[in-house]
């Protein structure tokens, strides 16, 4: 059995899901780890609060529980019935994938590869994740074009006036500077790439 751990990370409202969901789609043995599913309560004293707009700021990674993603990657990568592919999962839908993506999910089940699809904003802010990444992405947006589509989004809490001025877009400056000096080997995707599905499946492949 090959694993396969993809970082799939970025700008909000970037794109980051949209590609997990869609190589999930096309990988059925597969599974999506998302950082938003590891966010601490609201009354988790572990939040930073803003006192700017006089709310929590959520856009930190002290305000997630990366440890318990740590262990939910390393639970996922060592057990061996979830990791236990079955051929059939394999089977193509009539309006299935590409006709030059049929040899790479071809590749795969031969190979008995499984792919775990890590997705987050701040997935790669969280060092002890990066060694076990054998690919990683990250989506790019100006802040006009972020601004836009986060203002089309609900959200639980819903955004507070100043939020994304004061905490999402600095912090977003702040990690992608971090990541650009410090973390090696990331793809970067801005607004201008149609399809990084098929770049991202080509990688797979070359990991074969």
């Amino acid at each position: 059995m090959e694993v396969i751990i993809i970082g799939i990370s970025g700008v909000t409202c970037g794109g980051k899901t949209t590609l997990a969901n869609d190589l999930k789609k096309l990988i059925p043995n597969s599974v999506i780890l998302s950082q938003d599913e590891y966010c601490f309560d609201l009354k988790d004293p572990r939040h930073i609060w803003c006192k700017e707009v006089h709310h929590i700021n959520f856009d930190v990674i002290t305000g997630l529980d990366m440890d318990r993603m740590l262990k939910d990657l390393e639970e996922a990568i060592g057990n061996k019935k979830l990791l236990n592919v079955n051929p059939s999962r394999y089977q193509l839908e009539p309006n299935g994938p590409p006709c030059e993506y049929l040899n790479i999910i071809d590749k795969l089940k031969v190979k008995n590869v499984f792919l775990i699809i890590l997705d987050g904003f701040l997935l790669f802010a969280h060092k002890p994740l990066l060694p076990f990444m054998h690919l990683k992405y990250f989506f790019t947006l100006d802040k006009e074009e972020c601004f836009r589509r986060r203002s089309n989004r609900v959200y639980n809490p819903p955004d507070i006036p100043g939020y994304f001025e004061t905490c999402v877009w600095p912090e977003y400056v702040k990690h992608l500077k971090e990541i650009e000096s410090v973390v090696s080997d990331v793809t970067y995707f801005d607004n201008s790439v149609e399809d990084p599905l098929s770049i991202v499946i080509k990688d797979i492949a070359s990991c074969l």
